[in-house]
């Protein structure tokens, strides 16, 4: 590393080097310390630039079920469908609600 960088490059370059078993453990040291109350001179900012070095990727797969096929899903292990709401307070689910909380009971 150039010596003319910033601390704060510095810090960044060396927290990439780290494994990523290390940096969950020194994460997980530092919430630890910061929530109980310890004085890290620096803890937030080694928390967040810490947590800026994780990078992680993966693929999603998302499926898209008809109710129709979440009632077969649901009959297939045993549950019986007995209402389809679209918010906690048990609004009616209409088609196209950004949600759909579904609620079901064990059958016999």
């Amino acid at each position: 590393m150039a010596t003319g960088e910033a601390p704060v490059e510095r810090l960044r370059g060396y927290l990439l080097q780290l494994p990523p078993a290390k940096r969950a453990l020194l994460i997980a040291e530092l919430e630890r310390s910061l929530l109980r109350g310890d004085d890290v001179p620096g803890g937030d900012l080694l928390l967040q630039e810490v947590r800026g070095s994780v990078r992680e990727s993966a693929k999603a797969h998302t499926w898209i079920y008809t109710v129709a096929e979440l009632r077969e899903l649901f009959a297939s292990v045993g549950l019986v469908v007995e209402q389809l709401c679209s918010s906690g307070s048990e609004d009616p689910f209409r088609l196209g609600d950004p949600r759909l909380l579904l609620v079901a009971r064990k059958e016999g």
